[in-house]
């Protein structure tokens, strides 16, 4: 009788340490870049990390998106690239971007969208907005002039 009893106890045990790794919820974090963070040039790191015991051990996939705020003329969303972790119990993933390839402004939102490896219908996201991109392109103009023109007084024939 107390060996049967015993066995129910750890059956029970056992499907609740189950279940609480099933219903944790998952945690995507973007790592870099962060809010108030300003990418220039090449070979910038994206990266995000995550916290689950289902990505982790398994693997994961990430998708690295960005899009402005419109504070640049573009709001369109623009898929920076995917980066796979095939290393079980690491938790960060990441891609190199040329930031280059995206408007200058002070508004963007990075995001990235994580799934595991058992799972491609299980995406989570996590956000960083308010980061900047400053490749100064365009140039700042320095004068109102045009590098035609010598003189700022109009003239009308």
């Amino acid at each position: 009788m107390n060996k049967k009893y015993l066995n129910t106890i750890l059956l029970l045990v056992a499907t609740l340490f189950l279940i609480s790794l099933v219903s944790a919820a998952v945690t995507v974090t973007m790592v870099r870049p962060t809010a108030g963070y300003n990418f220039s040039s090449t070979g910038q790191i994206v990266n995000a990390s995550i916290a689950h015991p289902a990505y982790t051990a398994t693997g994961f996939n990430c998708t690295f998106y960005v899009r402005s705020n419109a504070l640049s003329g573009n709001t369109t969303t623009i898929n920076l690239g995917s980066s796979e972790n095939k290393t079980a119990d690491a938790n960060v993933t990441n891609i190199i971007i040329d930031s280059r390839i995206i408007e200058d402004a002070i508004d963007y939102i990075f995001t990235a969208e994580c799934y595991p490896h058992n799972d491609t219908t299980d995406r989570t996201n996590g956000t960083s907005s308010g980061v900047g991109i400053d490749n100064t392109v365009p140039t700042a103009p320095t004068s109102l002039l045009s590098g035609a023109q010598t003189t700022s007084t109009p003239s009308f024939t």
